[in-house]
């Protein structure tokens, strides 16, 4: 080969300033959609939210930073205006006020939007060219009030920072208390079968595997580098075994290829008759993959962080949560360590190159994240390190599917891959949002209190709906009415299922509002409106019942259990609060049409997974079945 010249090298000088400019973009890319620039001394008075969250408030009127940022309500009670408008007593000065407050109040849902808590209208569409990462919000910070409650107020804290879950709804009032059947968070020990022998790792039965991966793993989190993995899966069945972390890598996703079902939204026989231990094929791998896994851990970048989360899939495919949420938060460190190093993503010599590293940087932090994040909740487990940062993206830099895929390759495919990963993360962004909102709490169950609940609810609903209609055609799905079916394509159907699950949880508050409460000296009209919205409530708690389909084998599989059984104990509580409970806003409520059907009919198709005792959900049959016997009565 001829040695190139030196006029046609460039220069070390010139490398460095191509690697210096493309930092320099990157570096202006974060700037341009950073925060507001907030003082570093604290202003003369506080707004009642950074007052409460202990944090520095920049004081702008009428609405902080920080609350303009997140869509909260803003206010100073404690300014020398107000104090002079309390003591000189000028009712109509405070109605003013109040009015003014209200119009901010409906200015929210425009702030979100300029904040980019949600992707805009059509934002999915061009998703490489007009899509650019904007700043997220830190939507789980922790203060220093939570570090000083005493060590046995945990578990009150925990209930309190998550009212969504199944234990919040076995408090109610109208359940014996305490419920005599606990949901402990500790999983099964399942007995993985010793393996003897090693597993095929002929190119052809290695692609098959990649492929079922990329089908049913690949397709929700889009985490792997399609190009280098088939570049990895050819080298091991080339020169075989090693103990690096990419045969570790390779192990994992032959062994999520072999242990992962497709989806069917066809009920058989064989869908309901329980979860069964994956095949020999499927152990063999994960053995490989396992005994690299400690090599893994101890390293610092990319390969690292992905072994780790995939482990994390493997734990909830085998229905063991507990595991799953470890492996998670051990990908979640791995990554907060990765990053801070900035080698494994800044060490490339050109701009494609940190360009595709900052995508597999995005991925697996809003991977990692969202899994935390739904898993905290469910179990009331601490909070991930991931929700204590303030990390500057709200949504992950899509690739440039059309450059890094070959003609030949699902292109169609990897798109509406990355459509639903940003629609999925939005649906994170606003759960957590609205699982914060202190207005949809039940701290004041006044006429007030409920007034102020009705203004988030109708933003939150605005922000939904816009979700909604930003959807590309290709993973839009149809408006719930009626009786609903599962739907044939699993994308769609995951989408909805997000949707219904958004809308039950914003009309939740409601139906417990009506339920532990007496609400017999409310005006007839608010009891009415409050009335209507628990029943929409009820009716979406049918629709997630009556959306489940049959239970194939996927990482999502166990939420399927506490989210069923949530709704139906909610139908059941309503159900029996109209039968026990004095009249108020109870006799506004309307049951879904065929509800007891479909509560016996979700305990039947569920109960195959039940009596496989994995992932504690023998806990949630008990509870389940406790709730059945105590409303036997009215079914």
């Amino acid at each position: 080969m001829e040695e190139a010249s030196p006029t046609s090298r460039p220069s070390k000088a010139a490398r460095i300033g191509t690697r210096r400019g493309a930092s320099a973009m990157l570096a202006d890319q974060i700037s341009e959609t950073s925060r507001p620039f907030r003082p570093t001394i604290r202003g003369p008075t506080a707004c009642e939210v950074c007052r409460n969250r202990k944090t520095k408030c920049d004081n702008l009127r009428p609405t902080c930073s920080y609350c303009s940022r997140v869509g909260a309500t803003c206010s100073y009670l404690n300014d020398d205006e107000a104090a002079i408008l309390h003591i000189n007593g000028v009712p109509q000065l405070l109605q003013v006020v109040e009015h003014i407050k209200d119009l901010f109040q409906h200015q929210q849902v425009q702030q979100c939007h300029q904040q980019n808590l949600l992707p805009s209208p059509g934002a999915y569409e061009d998703i490489q060219q007009n899509y650019r990462p904007t700043c997220r919000h830190n939507y789980y910070k922790t203060t220093k009030s939570d570090e000083r409650l005493p060590e046995r107020d945990t578990n009150r804290l925990l209930q309190n920072i998550f009212p969504t879950n199944l234990r919040s709804v076995l408090k109610w009032r109208v359940f014996p208390q305490p419920c005599p059947h606990s949901i402990a968070m500790v999983d099964d020990d399942i007995s993985y079968p010793q393996q003897s022998s090693l597993p095929s790792l002929e190119l052809c039965e290695l692609s098959r595997l990649e492929a079922k991966y990329i089908a049913c793993v690949h397709a929700k989190n889009p985490i792997l580098d399609l190009v280098t993995l088939h570049d990895l899966i050819s080298q091991v069945a080339e020169h075989g075994l090693d103990w690096s972390a990419r045969t570790c890598l390779v192990s994992m996703v032959c062994a999520l290829g072999a242990i992962s079902e497709e989806y069917t939204h066809a009920y058989t026989p064989d869908r309901i008759s329980g979860s069964c231990l994956p095949h020999d094929e499927a152990f063999k791998y994960w053995d490989i993959a396992m005994k690299r896994l400690g090599f893994v851990i101890g390293q610092n970048n990319i390969e690292s962080v992905q072994c780790l989360c995939l482990t994390g899939i493997w734990y909830m495919c085998n229905m063991q949560p507990l595991q799953g949420w470890k492996y998670f938060a051990l990908a979640s460190n791995t990554w907060y360590s990765m990053t801070n190093s900035r080698l494994a993503f800044m060490a490339t010599d050109n701009e494609y190159g940190q360009e595709q590293s900052l995508t597999r940087e995005q991925s697996l932090y809003f991977t990692c994240f969202k899994s935390e994040c739904e898993l905290t909740i469910e179990l009331s487990l601490p909070k991930s390190i991931l929700e204590r940062m303030d990390y500057p993206y709200t949504f992950p830099f899509p690739p440039n599917i059309d450059r890094e895929l070959v003609v030949g390759e699902d292109i169609h495919g990897e798109r509406r891959t990355w459509y639903y990963y940003l629609a999925e993360i939005a649906c994170r962004h606003l759960i957590n949002r609205i699982i914060e909102a202190t207005q949809l709490k039940i701290l004041d169950p006044s006429a007030a209190g409920i007034e102020r609940m009705l203004r988030d609810l109708e933003m939150f609903e605005t922000q939904v709906n816009d979700w909604y209609l930003s959807l590309p055609p290709s993973i839009k799905f149809p408006h719930p009415f009626g009786t609903i079916q599962p739907l044939e394509d699993e994308i769609n159907q995951l989408l909805r299922a997000r949707y219904l699950g958004i809308r039950e949880l914003c009309c939740r508050p409601f139906v417990e509002l009506v339920i532990n409460n007496d609400l017999s000296n409310m005006p007839s009209e608010l009891l009415a409106k409050v009335g209507g919205i628990a029943s929409q409530g009820l009716q979406y708690c049918m629709f997630r019942l009556q959306a489940v389909p049959p239970q194939y084998r996927h990482h999502g599989l166990w939420f399927q259990l506490p989210n069923s059984t949530t709704c139906a104990l909610i139908l059941l509580a309503a159900d029996r609060a109209r039968h026990e409970l004095q009249p108020n806003a109870i006799e506004h409520i309307k049951m879904p049409q065929g509800w007891r059907e479909q509560i016996l009919t979700t305990h039947d198709l569920l109960a195959g997974y039940w009596k496989s005792r994995q992932g504690s959900v023998w806990a949630y049959f008990q509870v389940f079945q406790w709730a059945l016997d105590g409303c036997i009565t009215s079914l």
